[in-house]
């Protein structure tokens, strides 16, 4: 075989904090220092998430889209990595079509590296900031499957989306989140972000998986954590080439 597939993933899910945040109609938000563009839904897509990459991550996945045409593609950050013959890795990334008027989006791009040869592509998957596949009610036992959630730095969000996160994530038990990308926000009676986290139990050996959860930020600046669910990182890392 040239390589191995990808083992299933199944990952855990704590107690998922419900508060709904109703909002009014959504509107178009561009954050000081942080382009942003509309998406549907009322969710603007973050275009200038911050860069969190070794030297060999961006290396890698130069090679493997130096040929790529159609899609610009941008890196943002390894989500998660499996050992296979060589090295998958999962890379978030924001893209855009190369047309006229395109709008960013997300993607997941897996890229394999073998010992020898050159890195490729082998997966391709849009993330969807509207509609995330998320996990619930899953076998602890089988938290992350064969697939290792990277643990990088945490990244610094843009600041108005950092200082709603902090005030939020200090009431927050059970799980301690790392932010990864700030995926969108959504302008209401105040701003919801949603924020794409690593995530790690409490516990004396953690699990360690991949959260997407949801701040709402009121005209006050007071901010709560309104969602938390685990990315169900299967149905993006999983080759489909």
């Amino acid at each position: 075989m040239k390589k191995t597939g990808i083992a299933l993933l199944c990952v855990t899910v704590l107690a998922v904090m419900t508060a709904g945040c109703t909002g009014k109609q959504a509107s178009e938000q561009k954050e000081e220092n942080n382009e942003q563009l509309s998406a549907p839904g009322g969710w603007t897509v973050n275009s200038e998430a911050n860069v969190n990459l070794t030297e060999k991550e961006t290396a890698v996945f130069e090679q493997a889209t130096e040929t790529l045409t159609g899609v610009g593609y941008t890196p943002v950050a390894v989500v998660a990595e499996q050992v296979v013959s060589g090295t998958n890795r999962a890379y978030l990334c924001t893209g855009t079509v190369v047309t006229p008027d395109a709008e960013p989006e997300w993607y997941i791009l897996t890229i394999y590296e073998p010992f020898e040869g050159s890195p490729e592509i082998i997966g391709n998957i849009k993330m969807d900031i509207n509609n995330i596949y998320t996990l619930e009610n899953v076998n602890t036992q089988e938290a992350v499957g064969s697939w290792e959630v990277k643990k990088a730095d945490p990244v610094r969000l843009p600041e108005n989306a950092q200082n709603a996160f902090d005030k939020a994530a200090e009431g927050y038990t059970g799980v301690g989140f790392y932010p990864v990308a700030l995926l969108g926000t959504q302008v209401v009676s105040g701003t919801n972000y949603r924020i794409l986290c690593r995530g790690e139990m409490v516990t004396s050996d953690p699990v360690v998986s991949l959260y997407v959860i949801d701040v709402y930020e009121d005209p006050e600046h007071n901010a709560q954590i309104t969602d938390v669910k685990i990315v169900f990182l299967e149905m993006y890392a999983g080759i489909n080439l």
